[in-house]
């Protein structure tokens, strides 16, 4: 697959755009209040990445496992 392909840029954007969002381990060690100041950006931002990202995994799929 080509660097510059459409579809797999999709997924470096979503990647950029989702760096900030921590795991589960480390969210435990955050204070109630810092949970509840992020949450409904990383909501947002975890919606608008299923959104982007799922005609760009459907492309792929479908051109990579033609058959």
């Amino acid at each position: 697959m080509a660097p510059n392909d459409p579809d797999r840029s999709t997924f470096v954007v979503i990647e950029s755009e989702t760096d900030d969002i921590p795991d589960e381990g480390v969210v435990k060690l955050w204070s109630v209040e810092a949970i509840k100041a992020k949450s409904e950006e990383w909501t947002e931002t975890e919606v608008w990445a299923k959104k982007t990202g799922e005609q760009a995994a459907m492309n792929l799929q479908k051109r990579l496992f033609r058959q």
